[in-house]
């Protein structure tokens, strides 16, 4: 009887030792989605939304996800080149597609300042549920300010910013999310806890250390650059849609100098938003950089027959009444590669509706 009494009790103990652990995972549960409300501005039944206030422009893409039409949908995956600021490309751009009367599309911009293609890659992984008719990709230009750090500290997924350290972890976990935020809390804080005990060991997502500069002679970008795309090719093989791929289009001039730069004494369209190359790093270092993403984007488009391929570079000429700055674009240069995409698209739409 005593030994009953003995294994009851046992019992009880157990199942009160569950009731607590239970408990205790639903109150941390509870106030780390509280902390991602109130820090994030993500939803407390969806914790998932957390990755809206590092990207803000997958909001309108993500809300459509229900969308059955048979819209022409585009999908824009850049960088600033792609920023109404940036020499109003998206609406000159929507501008012509008009034009061409194509009426029955929608166009989802998802490029942001300051991007890459591992942003590109994360956002795509995002929604990559969703169907696109058209995936344009231009990067190239911010990939190279990434090799300025020792080859030690490189990590491939471009970690070795504390910018993508974090940010990776969407594609790590978001799928389990919105049932559990405690995986993802705990990297994530152990993360930021480093970055803040460690920070000498991150690249400036702003602009490269100067005594790091050096390092970016080597384009260790490249095998990176090259997976991320290639990813979101794989991703789309067998559907419907295409993949456009662009070289990137950029111009600097032989007497080109830091100094002339800010001087205005070279030939650019100068605005508010043209910025020296130093921005990114060695003059040199950023053209080996830029050249060999854009052999790489030629080298994809010439091993998949159901990618398309557009040759900005070549089709943008380097002249200062084209660009802004190295990568930036004039308005005669803005007019002519949207005039330039928007051919490409049309081609596409025409192509659905026969």
């Amino acid at each position: 009887m005593d030994e009953q009494k003995k294994k009851l009790k046992r019992g009880k103990q157990f199942v009160f030792f569950c009731a607590a652990v239970v408990l205790i995972l639903l109150l941390v549960e509870c106030s780390l989605r509280l902390f991602f409300v109130a820090a994030k501005g993500s939803s407390f039944f969806k914790p998932s939304e957390i990755v809206l206030s590092d990207y803000p422009e997958l909001r309108q893409i993500i809300a459509s996800k229900n969308d059955t039409s048979s819209r022409f949908k585009i999908l824009i995956l850049s960088s600033s080149v792609f920023v109404e600021r940036f020499g109003h490309v998206p609406s000159l751009l929507e501008e012509r597609l008009r034009s061409k009367k194509l009426t029955d599309y929608v166009l989802y911009n998802a490029s942001d300042i300051a991007q890459t293609t591992r942003d590109s890659y994360i956002k795509h992984n995002i929604v990559s549920e969703q169907n696109f008719d058209a995936i344009v990709i231009y990067d190239g230009m911010n990939e190279t300010r990434a090799n300025n750090c020792p080859p030690a500290l490189f990590k491939k997924n471009y970690s070795h910013y504390a910018w993508y350290e974090t940010r990776n972890l969407f594609v790590k976990y978001r799928s389990m999310m919105d049932i559990t935020v405690i995986p993802y809390s705990i990297e994530y804080f152990s993360k930021v806890l480093l970055q803040s005990l460690y920070r000498n060991r991150y690249l400036p997502i702003e602009a490269p250390r100067p005594d790091w500069i050096p390092f970016g002679a080597e384009i260790k970008t490249a095998a990176s650059f090259q997976d991320n795309i290639e990813t979101i090719i794989h991703s789309n093989e067998g559907k419907k849609g295409k993949v456009i791929l662009m070289t990137f289009a950029y111009y600097i001039p032989y007497n080109y100098s830091n100094k002339a730069f800010l001087d205005h004494a070279l030939d650019y369209f100068y605005t508010e938003y043209s910025w020296p190359v130093q921005i990114w790093g060695n003059t040199q270092n950023v053209v080996l950089g830029i050249d060999t993403h854009n052999a790489i984007i030629r080298k994809l488009a010439s091993a998949y027959p159901f990618v398309e391929f557009i040759d900005m570079e070549n089709i943008i000429p380097k002249k200062g009444e084209y660009f802004s700055d190295a990568s930036h674009l004039s308005p005669k240069g803005s007019q002519l590669f949207a005039e330039v995409l928007a051919n490409k698209i049309e081609e596409l739409y025409r192509k659905k509706k026969q």
